[in-house]
């Protein structure tokens, strides 16, 4: 039996493949659950606190953060300088992985778990950090103002699944996903084929194909306009010119085309002309 290894360890080698990042996401959502469901919040959920076996069996450690399952302020999240804190109380490891509300020092509860599963699930399919940067403040900035590279998903994430990161990733708690047990079922449903795997559109080539249809649609539109155009132009009838003349009494009309053809002087009568047999018709 191969050894337990951090999650952490696993991820420096890269992304997960889809499959496997969904498989071990969905064990990690059933752990917070239960946790969830005995009354307490982790609070510091991050690869580092997450063991995975030989198998693909999930173990998620609590942390000296977890806390009892009531809003508490955030202020008593930091660890003493001898865990890896910094000068700002958080510890390296957790920063990219705090919810925008224990940023600001805000109350917590189970939401903050929900983020940071988040930025779990979001590494795991990616292979970087959802919220990075090179110091605590510029990596606490992108939390509470910046947003995941959503781009960098790769295209064998179904779309139900980037729903779920977003909904889990929301800024404001109210607007966040409300239990991770829902986060469990879409895995759970995704996994087992009860959802159609359609893979993501990046956002730039979304705009491109939004873009190119439009403009096809214009071209299209352009061109039925100036065909039915020229149909109405072609098929209006030309104008008929109309004019009377008044002939000398006794005078008619000879045809300059047809000489046989003769009109009689009221204009009345067309007469044709029988030449050498004589006579008028």
């Amino acid at each position: 039996m191969n050894p337990e290894r951090t999650l952490q360890k696993r991820l420096s080698r890269g992304p997960l493949p889809v499959r496997e990042a969904l498989a071990l996401a969905a064990q990690i959502a059933e752990a917070l659950e239960a946790a969830h469901e005995r009354g307490t919040i982790h609070r510091d959920l991050q690869p580092g606190n997450i063991k995975v076996s030989g198998e693909g069996k999930v173990t998620v450690i609590e942390s000296d953060q977890t806390r009892a399952l009531e809003s508490a302020p955030a202020s008593d999240l930091s660890l003493s300088p001898g865990e890896g804190a910094g000068a700002t109380g958080i510890a390296l490891g957790s920063a990219p992985y705090l919810s925008p509300e224990q940023v600001c020092r805000k109350s917590v509860d189970a939401r903050a778990d929900i983020w940071s599963f988040g930025c779990v699930l979001y590494e795991m399919l990616t292979g970087k950090r959802a919220f990075a940067g090179g110091t605590i403040p510029e990596v606490q900035a992108g939390i509470v103002e910046g947003e995941p590279d959503w781009g960098l998903l790769p295209r064998g994430v179904a779309g139900n699944i980037q729903c779920l990161l977003r909904r889990c990733l929301e800024k404001d708690p109210h607007c966040r996903l409300r239990s991770i047990g829902d986060a469990r079922i879409e895995l759970e449903d995704t996994l087992a084929g009860r959802f159609p795997a359609v893979s993501v559109v990046q956002p730039a080539r979304r705009r491109v194909i939004v873009a190119a249809s439009l403009a096809g649609l214009l071209l299209g539109v352009s061109v039925a306009g100036l065909w039915v155009w020229r149909r109405v132009r072609d098929v209006v009838p030309p104008q008929v010119v109309r004019f009377s003349l008044d002939l000398p009494q006794g005078h008619g009309i000879r045809s300059t085309f047809n000489p046989a053809l003769v009109f009689s002087p009221d204009g009345g009568t067309l007469a044709k002309s029988q030449g050498a047999f004589g006579g008028m018709v």
